[in-house]
């Protein structure tokens, strides 16, 4: 090759070089954009990930603090709670609430219906004083007294065709033969709870609220 040749040809090797460092870093820099980029969406994934899961825990928050301790909402679904709190699992319930709902008229009391349906079951199967379900729902005694006569009125008038009453000969073919020679004439065994209401003034009517009153030849 000749010699002054030499530097052009130089020169033409020097911009191919320069061209070829060009063209590296071009393509760094589009990695490194495309990186950036990536991480930027990863990033905002996490992001919605995390809000998601806050507003999933503040809606469960707030439902707590919402929810009663003595409402429906409370068993609602979990038969086991259903029937220790009221004796019956949660679907009988939802059937009852919806037989008998129509026949209670809607009242100014702040809990539902089928919460105040719910109180009064519960009453009806642990028999906790009033004084104690309203302070547990938050309304005065007196309105949580009216509640339970109301549904207990209500159930009473609607739903006594549920209750069959047998005959004294299917009723002595079934109990224990102890009932039998202790009680030969026995018809039922009736299991009542007490219900505390405000005694009266008068001495004599007062004595008559006494289950064991005895009326006398002088009433």
């Amino acid at each position: 090759m000749p010699v002054d040749q030499l530097p052009k040809r130089a020169k033409h090797c020097h911009s191919e070089v320069q061209e070829l460092v060009q063209s590296v870093e071009t393509t760094e820099q589009c990695s490194d954009s495309e990186l950036q980029k990536s991480m930027v969406v990863e990033d905002n994934r996490n992001l919605r990930r995390e809000r998601d899961e806050a507003v999933r825990k503040v809606k469960l928050l707030e439902t707590s603090v919402c929810q009663r301790p003595m409402s429906a909402s409370s068993v609602e679904g979990d038969d086991r709670k259903s029937k220790d709190l009221i004796g019956l699992n949660w679907l009988t319930f939802v059937t009852l609430f919806n037989f008998m709902s129509k026949f209670v008229p809607t009242s100014s009391v702040k809990l539902t219906k089928r919460d105040q349906l719910f109180v009064t079951l519960v009453k009806l199967r642990h028999n906790p004083s009033f004084l104690l379900l309203a302070h547990t729902v938050g309304m005065s005694k007196s309105t949580v007294i009216a509640v339970f006569w109301r549904w207990i009125d209500a159930m009473s008038h609607h739903m006594a065709f549920l209750v069959h009453w047998p005959d004294r000969e299917n009723i002595f073919r079934t109990i224990p033969p102890v009932f039998k020679t202790k009680f030969p004439r026995l018809t039922s065994i009736i299991d009542c709870f007490e219900i505390f209401i405000d005694a009266p003034k008068n001495l004599h009517a007062r004595a008559r609220c006494y289950s064991n009153y005895k009326k006398t030849l002088h009433d």
